[in-house]
């Protein structure tokens, strides 16, 4: 997965997160981190930090540090595709994780992108088979 940002403040670190729903006119709209498996005992009022789902193999996690003009790109590959479920937003926090690899809080929401899949006729998602 790739995300690219411009227009942001420069040389800054970010986070980029991936959420299970659309963005919203309130920052928790967004709901919980996508996850591919999902914690079992995580709720809305207390999403997970069991490290064992909230980790950056089961869930999206991109830290974006931008250039002197703003911009920046992130990369990051997973072990999983998206089939009938996919996350719904994607987040950017005013700075990256606590602790590298370590659930956390990234500090406020700066901005929200919504996400739409349209799977086209016939075609099977890649690793659905």
């Amino acid at each position: 997965m790739e995300f690219t940002a411009s227009g942001l403040l420069p040389n800054r670190d970010y986070a980029v997160r991936a959420d299970v729903n659309s963005c919203g006119g309130l920052p928790e709209a967004e709901g919980p981190h996508y996850q591919n498996r999902i914690d079992p005992a995580a709720t809305a009022q207390a999403p997970s930090t069991n490290p064992e789902y909230a980790n950056p193999s089961n869930e999206i996690w991109l830290d974006l540090r931008t250039d002197a003009t703003g911009s920046g790109t992130a990369r990051t590959t997973v072990p999983f595709v998206f089939t009938d479920r996919g996350p719904g937003s994607m987040v950017l926090s005013e700075a990256t994780e606590t602790a590298t690899g370590q659930p956390g809080k990234a500090g406020a929401r700066v901005a929200c992108l919504t996400l739409s899949a349209v799977q086209p006729p016939g075609v099977e998602p890649r690793g659905s088979r």
